[in-house]
């Protein structure tokens, strides 16, 4: 693909993010660690209740021979294949009813106008801004006015509000009748559509719009394979622009800490995905990287889980000295694992390649 001036056009990669907002919102994770190990393991006993996995979530195959670990009480492996890591048992139907219709899941995100618009604005517009860039690498701006953006897994609507916010025509989709219920108050009559789960994958194989977004959403999916499948069967969307978490230190350091609520890998993050198994996706179904934005919270991580065992022990104003020191240094610290690419999370536009 060339770019606008007639060169090949190279992708757009980024490396880190600056954590410094994100930090001051993320208070919570400290203040009620307790509260969301619980909500973990609620989802942890509804998760060991299912099927045990007998293929890898991305190539299918069977995972003989495959390094594993156990972290939360949950064992994982890793595909010697694709290089996906995959949890122990299947996300089925039902697991996805009861956790994300039935248990409210994300009911944690809530408040009024002014906490949605600081998430909105905080989190979400970030990645609107940078798929908007990538695009423009190889698509004018007045082409990409006059795209349509579809959000899948769209909760209660801040992806969506932050396209809007950059007047992009974007609309959501989403299971969860209560985030659509709640995500609406804030957004245009219509910009947020309750689908029951069955029927997403025929939503994008009748799409219209051009550009698919899945922030935080394909790592949540059950029927994956077929989600994928029916954005490769779809002649109108050109690009797939996605985020999903990795295995990264931050997995690696949950493993040695129990006791401290596991944000990455645990709950519904019941499987996580690799550099190899993201570039055995763009293989299989022909995507060709437009953009990549690699970040994550590995160190964040780190000194969460530090400081709520350093709480637990009573050393509440070491606490207090030690997140002010570290704060300074976060980024940095956290930019050496983005560059590794062994980071918590990554951002991906992709375009379809043409068959044929």
């Amino acid at each position: 693909m060339m770019d606008q001036k007639g060169h090949e056009a190279a992708p757009l990669i980024r490396f880190g993010k600056s954590y410094a907002d994100v930090w001051k919102i993320k208070t919570d994770f400290f203040e009620h660690n307790a509260e969301f190990l619980h909500e973990m393991d609620r989802v942890a006993d509804i998760y060991r209740g299912q099927p045990l996995r007998t293929g890898c979530k991305i190539c299918e195959q069977a995972y003989n021979n495959a390094l594993k670990f156990e972290s939360h009480g949950l064992q994982y492996f890793l595909c010697p294949h694709c290089g996906h890591l995959n949890g122990a048992y299947q996300e089925t139907a039902s697991f996805s009813k009861k956790v994300y219709e039935d248990m409210d899941y994300g009911h944690v995100y809530r408040g009024g106008e002014t906490e949605y618009n600081k998430r909105m604005e905080t989190i979400y517009l970030p990645k609107a801004q940078f798929m908007i860039e990538a695009l423009r690498e190889t698509v004018s701006s007045d082409e990409i006015e006059k795209m349509r953006f579809l959000d899948v897994g769209a909760g209660s609507g801040y992806y969506v509000a932050a396209m809007q916010h950059l007047g992009l025509q974007a609309t959501g989709i989403e299971i969860s009748a209560a985030q659509v219920e709640w995500g609406g108050k804030f957004l245009p009559s219509g910009s947020l559509i309750h689908l029951q789960d069955a029927n997403i994958s025929e939503r994008i194989r009748c799409a219209d719009e051009q550009v698919v977004s899945f922030i935080g959403v394909l790592e949540h999916i059950v029927d994956l394979q077929e989600v994928l499948q029916a954005l490769a069967e779809n002649t109108s969307i050109k690009y797939i622009f996605f985020s999903v978490p990795m295995f990264s230190y931050s997995a690696i350091f949950e493993s040695a800490h129990p006791n401290v609520f596991n944000r990455l890998l645990g709950g519904t993050h019941t499987h996580l995905f690799t550099n190899e198994s993201l570039t055995w996706l763009m293989s299989q179904f022909q995507w060709e990287l437009r953009g990549a934005w690699y970040f994550g919270t590995d160190i964040a991580d780190l000194v969460r889980m530090l400081m709520v065992e350093s709480e637990t022990g009573g050393n509440t104003a070491l606490n207090d000295f030690f997140k002010n020191k570290v704060a300074d240094i976060l980024d940095a610290l956290q930019m050496v694992m983005d560059r590794q690419k062994f980071c918590s999370e990554v951002h991906m536009l992709v375009e379809k390649c043409k068959v044929g």
